[in-house]
């Protein structure tokens, strides 16, 4: 089973070994990251294979190896947030998508799954 990633010139995720792993966690990994309003919109490649699904069960199952979290800074305190929103993907393509989607839902004011709770 494969855990480790890179991207290659391209953006594509390739597998790696702990070796190349070390390059990457060292780098640049962003995506994309922006503030909207008081929330912090942070999309990144996470490099490690975040899909815990059964590879005996499903062995077609793609790596997620995207994340964009958004934040919102705690009232008061400047430097203080807490996480309100979390999704995962499986290509860069998708990740920027995904990011420019959240940040066009916070402009419209409209609320995302758990900010309510």
């Amino acid at each position: 089973m494969i855990l480790y990633y890179k991207l290659d010139e391209n953006k594509n995720p390739v597998p790696t070994d702990l070796n190349g792993l070390k390059d990457v966690l060292v780098g640049d990994r962003t995506v994309k990251q922006e503030y909207v309003g008081d929330k912090w919109v942070s999309t990144v490649f996470l490099s490690i294979d975040h899909n815990f699904m059964p590879r005996e069960l499903y062995p077609d199952a793609r790596p997620l190896l995207f994340e964009t979290m958004v934040f919102k800074t705690i009232e008061g305190e400047e430097d203080l947030r807490t996480d309100i929103y979390q999704c995962r993907y499986h290509t860069w393509d998708e990740a920027v998508a995904g990011h420019e989607a959240v940040v066009e839902l916070i402009k419209q004011g409209l609320p995302l799954y758990d900010e309510e709770a």
